[in-house]
């Protein structure tokens, strides 16, 4: 299943998200969606992204436990 989502891009990017689209015979929607892909991997690897994402959760559990 997919959820819709919006994003507000400045023009510059926008048109040269567009143009990339154009060049790669692609929507600017899939466009979108390999980069987010391409995000997730790239933070899932990233072990100071996961001490982060740690550190917010015993942050979120203590704030719980009050």
């Amino acid at each position: 299943m997919s959820r819709p989502t919006s994003i507000r891009l400045d023009d510059a990017l926008s048109e040269e998200l567009e143009l990339v689209a154009l060049i790669e015979g692609r929507s600017v929607a899939d466009e979108l969606r390999e980069a987010v892909a391409m995000l997730i991997t790239k933070k899932r690897g990233d072990e100071a992204f996961a001490r982060s994402a740690e550190q917010f959760a015993q942050r979120v559990q203590e704030f719980a436990l009050r």
